[in-house]
């Protein structure tokens, strides 16, 4: 089964593992340790108690929308998402 998915995603086993064990570490870190430098474009950390991460992009009508997260894994898919739509601000706040 690793190694279809390996296939698939055209990368090594052993890269497939490495990525696994980087998530199964910043899940169990909740993300409070992360700089704001590593973060990708769109992704900051909020000014909350309840959310650890947040994502700023643009709505489909050209609105600031934002997203809110506990972890940084969740902001992170959501950047991914969102720069795929060409819609992540343009400015990392």
């Amino acid at each position: 089964m690793l190694e279809e998915i390996a296939d698939k995603r055209r990368t090594t086993k052993a890269r497939l593992v490495e990525e696994w064990v980087t998530e199964k570490i910043e899940e169990f870190e909740e993300g409070g340790s992360s700089s704001e430098e590593s973060l990708p474009k769109g992704v900051y950390v909020p000014d909350s108690d309840k959310n650890n991460f947040a994502v700023k992009y643009r709505g489909y009508n050209g609105d600031t929308r934002r997203k809110y997260y506990k972890t940084r894994r969740g902001a992170v898919k959501k950047a991914g998402r969102v720069k795929e739509e060409e819609q992540l601000s343009l400015s990392n706040v």
